[in-house]
């Protein structure tokens, strides 16, 4: 994993608008994040919650998983 994901745990890892996730927040959905079996292609859907969108591709990144 990238290490700007182990920021300051309390610091500002994602902002969007108002919403803001905290690099605490983020690594834990990252490690939490359920991906589906196999080995393929994990794709994302146009208007995903951007929050959302991030943790699957940080997820798919740090598990060896291609995203699109």
């Amino acid at each position: 994993m990238s290490d700007w994901l182990r920021g300051r745990v309390d610091g500002v890892a994602l902002a969007f608008g108002d919403r803001a996730v905290r690099y605490g927040d983020l690594a834990h959905a990252v490690d939490a994040a359920v991906l589906p079996q196999g080995d393929g292609v994990v794709g994302c859907r146009a208007g995903t919650d951007p929050v959302d969108l991030v943790v699957t591709v940080l997820a798919c990144l740090a598990r060896g998983r291609a995203v699109a």
